[in-house]
């Protein structure tokens, strides 16, 4: 064998080299783009799902703080009624000789010779209104009926 035909042989080779490096190149350049753009679709589903779930997480967010809100309200609501229930308790509530209910308080607590009178009408409101005397009856400020004593209608705690 002479020396142009071992250059010959070597160049073959070498085209061959390069014929399938480049072949190979163009067969992992391809799978390689499929892998790609099979990343990018799972990406984009994966960030589709991320922005539902932060949309999400907003809206159970503001649910969360309206609710917060609300319990504030009705604990605060329910603290002033258990207040008021209360402060009612302290009171008798008596039956006068015409049949009327008024409610006494304790002399004790009011510091005074005799009792104060509230309605009845205004307690089962969670109100406080004092009964004012006129003549024998029993007037309440707030506009309910008069509540007959009347001279013979009031109980020993009220003379």
């Amino acid at each position: 064998m002479d020396f142009s035909s071992i250059s010959a042989a070597i160049s073959s080779l070498q085209a061959a080299w390069t014929v399938a490096t480049n072949a190979i190149d163009r067969r992992d350049a391809a799978l390689l783009s499929e892998v790609k753009a099979n990343m990018m679709q799972q990406l984009l589903e994966v960030s589709t799902a991320a922005l539902e779930l932060q949309t999400k997480a907003v809206h159970f967010q503001e649910l969360a703080a309206g609710n917060s809100e609300k319990y504030s309200k009705l604990n605060e609501e329910f603290m002033e009624y258990k207040k008021r229930v209360e402060d009612c308790s302290r009171y008798e509530l008596v039956t006068l000789a015409s049949g009327s209910h008024v409610y006494v308080s304790p002399v004790a607590d009011s510091g005074m010779k005799f009792p104060t009178y509230f309605c009845a009408a205004c307690m089962s409101e969670s109100k406080k209104t004092i009964l004012q005397p006129f003549g024998y009856r029993f007037r309440c400020a707030n506009g309910h009926p008069d509540i007959l004593a009347g001279k013979d209608g009031l109980s020993s705690r009220w003379q």
